[in-house]
């Protein structure tokens, strides 16, 4: 987690799940 913290926490940011597909994650909830 080191460019995450980049981003506004109200913006939702892809990520690359383990299976090589993407999914929507919101940084305002912790995963």
């Amino acid at each position: 987690m080191t460019s995450l913290a980049l981003f506004p926490p109200e913006l939702p940011v892809l990520r690359e799940t383990s299976n090589g597909g993407c999914q929507q994650v919101s940084l305002l909830r912790p995963s």
